[in-house]
């Protein structure tokens, strides 16, 4: 299916065609992204959008950076909290960054915010045990909606914690 390019990106919902691949679908069903990461057990992904390849990749030791490069040129860098949260920084333009933010006791749902505080988006992550596969519910409470970028690097960074607090990552 080829990825739709759109400045407005409407209804937008996640979908998980197999363990490994997460596609961000707009309205008319059309992809405005992908995740995907080569192996069930990798940490490494790439994201795939219109405009091409970004290779999502651990940054130093002990993985609580992550960078994300489009042409072997760093763009962004997620940066993991003790407390959960997620700090995505652009790199050069500190006043693009956003933070993805856990809510609820057990951090039931993510919310990515901008620099000024507005929700773009909201991830409620959960497993379906038969498939074993993690399902993502997205909402996007704002105008104009998180950009797929941010979407799919925000389930990356869930996916991450998760693997994280399950101690099943290899790095």
């Amino acid at each position: 299916m080829p990825l739709h390019r759109s400045s407005h990106f409407g209804a937008m919902e996640l979908h998980s065609p197999d363990k490994r691949t997460y596609q961000l679908l707009g309205e008319q069903g059309q992809e405005l992204g992908r995740l995907e990461y080569p192996k069930w057990y990798s940490m490494t992904a790439d994201i795939l959008l219109p405009e091409g390849v970004y290779q999502v990749r651990s940054e130093g030791t002990w993985g609580v950076s992550i960078g994300v490069r489009f042409n072997e040129v760093l763009i962004w860098k997620m940066k993991m909290a003790w407390n959960g949260d997620v700090l995505f920084q652009r790199e050069g333009d500190p006043d693009q960054s956003m933070l993805l933010k856990s809510r609820g006791f057990w951090r039931e749902r993510y919310v990515i915010t901008d620099q000024a505080g507005e929700e773009r988006a909201q991830l409620k992550p959960s497993m379906n045990w038969r498939s074993m596969r993690m399902k993502f519910d997205l909402d996007h409470p704002a105008e104009p909606p998180a950009e797929p970028l941010h979407i799919l690097m925000a389930v990356y960074a869930v996916n991450y914690l998760y693997a994280m607090s399950a101690g099943a990552v290899a790095v």
